[in-house]
């Protein structure tokens, strides 16, 4: 069976932010991510400043990292060295944010190259897989199975 990366994690964890007073009033600062602070399924806002020193490669393929998982939204780090890939497969619908590497990601068949900076909205129940031509780094994203509809730029009633 396919390793879908939003489905399979190893938890990350990192600090919140902080409240701070001072001079014009109440600031919010944020320290750097550490693996052991405070839980992924935090409801506070949390900062992880250096993904290269967290991503995580094996041998044995991926092996994402839960960056937070509340029921309602998770996201996730992930790295495949060279050559892996993760199998295509249908799941709910999200987003794949690409920080490091190039390779393809199919969706329904369709390749698209991928590269820093990319990013693939795959729809609800589509078949996505992702190959990694160099070592390649991704963030995904999805918000709860059966979850709210795609925002179409249209209100109701408007």
């Amino acid at each position: 069976m396919p390793v879908d990366p939003l489905q399979a994690t190893t938890a990350l964890t990192s600090h919140p932010i902080r409240k701070q007073s001072g001079g014009g009033g109440e600031r919010e600062s944020v320290a750097a991510a550490t693996h052991d602070e405070v839980s992924p399924t935090s409801t506070r806002a949390q900062l992880c400043t250096d993904w290269r020193s967290t991503v995580t490669f094996s041998d044995e393929g991926p092996t994402p990292l839960s960056l937070t998982d509340t029921g309602q939204f998770k996201v996730v780090l992930v790295g495949l060295k060279a050559g892996q890939s993760i199998p295509s497969h249908p799941s709910p619908a999200a987003m794949y944010h690409f920080l490091d590497g190039t390779g393809t990601i199919s969706v329904d068949g369709h390749l698209i190259t991928v590269q820093p900076g990319a990013t693939v909205i795959v729809p609800d129940g589509a078949h996505r897989g992702i190959e990694a031509e160099t070592d390649v780094v991704f963030l995904g994203a999805r918000g709860p199975e059966n979850g709210p509809k795609p925002f179409t730029g249209r209100q109701h009633g408007h």
